[in-house]
């Protein structure tokens, strides 16, 4: 029986090792799938946040999820996805306090929680439960930081994401808290892109407008062109052609035509035509 025991001992020492680098595969692999699409999600926020729940409620086995990000002016949670659903689709946009409920909590320490029993901790707030109709048993919350929240934890907090009831199984356990942990990393980079993103996206309309307007009121007239070019005065002022001379003599309607006089009398009409200077 000891022979047998240290034998049945080595080959499941060796099943769970085996076990668990297939597991550590499997999870690397779907984050990477995971990063893959959100990155196509970029140009559109509501999508990338809808595809960000969806794809950490698939990793994890959770019943539902939410997304709660952060307003620094009003020092805010907003729930901008619920249940991998648009707020605005399903109820009205929820707000809580910074430091309201576990939300709140996973917010201010950077810190993720695993609760158990969520009606019996002393952080949950029941006010979603009662705005939705649903029922919290178990809670995992973790915070959504970007690449800088991996040296400090606190600093770089986008928001947090909280995934309710396990399906399948009690409660979460370390292998969910280990995935979530992974996946808030893509999430906060993904996040943080995707603002990046819609902020270059509206730099470059401004700066259309901007230069289409420009161009509007830069552009001239055929007629315009064709009446300058077809002026009949002689524009003959005296010693116009002397250094004494004062360019205030000339009339105003009449500086163009002593312009385009100026540019015949250097000979600079070699290097530019005469429609193009009138234009300009």
């Amino acid at each position: 029986m000891k022979k047998y025991r240290r034998f049945c001992l080595g080959y499941l020492l060796s099943s769970l090792r085996c076990y668990e680098e297939i597991r550590v595969k499997r999870q690397c692999q779907n984050l990477l799938a995971v990063s893959r699409k959100l990155f196509t999600y970029l140009g559109d926020f509501s999508d990338l946040l809808r595809e960000i729940m969806a794809e950490v409620r698939n990793l994890t086995n959770a019943e539902r999820c939410s997304l709660f990000l952060l307003d620094p002016d009003q020092q805010d949670l907003v729930a901008k996805v619920f249940d991998g659903i648009s707020t605005g689709e399903a109820i009205s946009e929820m707000r809580i306090p910074i430091g309201q409920g576990i939300a709140g909590h996973g917010a201010t320490t950077g810190k993720l929680l695993n609760i158990r029993d969520a009606y019996n901790h002393p952080l949950f707030y029941r006010g979603i439960d009662e705005a939705t109709g649903f029922r919290t048993r178990n809670i995992l919350c973790f915070p959504i930081r970007d690449e800088k929240g991996i040296v400090d934890v606190k600093s770089y907090v986008l928001g947090v994401a909280q995934l309710c009831n396990k399906i399948n199984g009690l409660y979460f356990d370390a292998f969910d808290e280990q995935i979530a942990t992974a996946f808030s990393i893509y999430c906060g980079i993904s996040i943080m892109h995707s603002i990046v993103y819609k902020k270059m996206q509206d730099a470059q309309a401004r700066n259309k407008l901007s230069n289409e307007i420009m161009m509007y009121h830069m552009k001239v007239e055929e007629s315009a062109v064709q009446a300058l070019l077809n002026c009949g005065d002689d524009h003959n002022i005296k010693d116009f052609n002397k250094f004494h001379f004062s360019p205030r003599n000339v009339p105003y309607k009449h500086i163009p035509c002593y312009t385009i006089k100026m540019f015949t009398d250097l000979n600079f009409l070699k290097q530019i035509k005469m429609p193009t200077l009138a234009r300009y």
